[in-house]
């Protein structure tokens, strides 16, 4: 992973932390963010 993209994930873990379902890890959530940003899907 790019260092960009690994000081994006260190950003965004202690707010995914708040919306990880239990049992999900808080990495999880940011990638899916992460994705969805990427390929536009925040519409």
């Amino acid at each position: 992973m790019s260092h960009f993209f690994q000081q994006i994930e260190a950003a965004l873990l202690p707010t995914a932390a708040n919306y990880a379902p239990e049992g999900t890890e808080a990495k999880a959530v940011a990638h899916q963010w992460l994705h969805a940003l990427a390929y536009d899907f925040c519409r």
